[in-house]
C-alpha cells in the first residue's frame, strides 16, 4: 500500500481503508465494485530507501506508445520515493517475476501519460478524485520501465 504524504487531499485513515479494500481487490484481479474494472494481479517490490527492506505494493502498469509506465497517481508515495532512490525493482504477476529498472519521466512529458492513466483507471476508487485534487503533473511521479 502506498504511504500518504502532505500531498494527499484526504486523511490517512480514509485513504488507507480504500487502499486495503477496493484497490487491493482490483489489483488481485477481483471486481472492486459493481462498475470497476479488474486489473492484473501485479505487484511492485522495491527496496526501502531508509530501511533497505523490500516493500511490495499493488500497482497498475500503463502501456503507452509501446512502452510501460508506473504512475504514482496518489502523489509522492513511498514506492515512488523508493524508486527514485534505487531505480531497480521487481514486478510480479501470476507467479512470474520480472526484474526491472526505471527512469523517471520529466514533468513536462507527464500530462499525456496522466491523461491516459485517468482514461484507463479512472473508474477505480479514488483515481479520478486524486487526479482532480492534485492536477499538477509535478505531483505525480511517473517512471518508464526498462526491462
Amino acid at each position: 500500500m502506498e504511504s500518504l504524504t502532505a500531498h494527499s487531499p484526504w486523511g490517512a485513515d480514509r485513504d488507507a481503508r480504500l487502499s486495503e479494500t477496493a484497490l487491493d481487490a482490483a489489483a488481485r484481479g477481483q471486481p472492486a465494485g459493481p462498475h470497476l474494472p479488474a486489473v492484473d494481479d501485479l505487484r511492485l517490490t522495491v527496496k526501502g530507501r531508509r530501511s533497505g527492506r523490500e516493500r511490495t505494493v499493488p500497482v497498475a502498469v500503463l502501456k503507452h506508445g509501446g512502452e510501460r509506465y508506473l504512475v504514482s497517481y496518489r502523489g509522492l508515495s513511498d514506492w515512488a520515493l523508493n524508486l527514485r532512490a534505487t531505480p531497480e525493482a521487481r514486478l510480479t504477476s501470476g507467479g512470474r517475476t520480472e526484474t526491472i529498472t526505471v527512469e523517471e519521466v520529466p514533468e513536462a512529458d507527464r500530462p499525456p501519460l496522466l491523461a491516459e492513466y485517468r482514461d484507463a483507471y479512472g473508474s477505480m476508487p479514488t483515481v479520478t478524485g486524486v487526479l482532480d485534487a492534485l492536477p499538477d503533473p509535478a505531483d505525480h511521479p511517473v517512471f518508464r520501465i526498462r526491462a
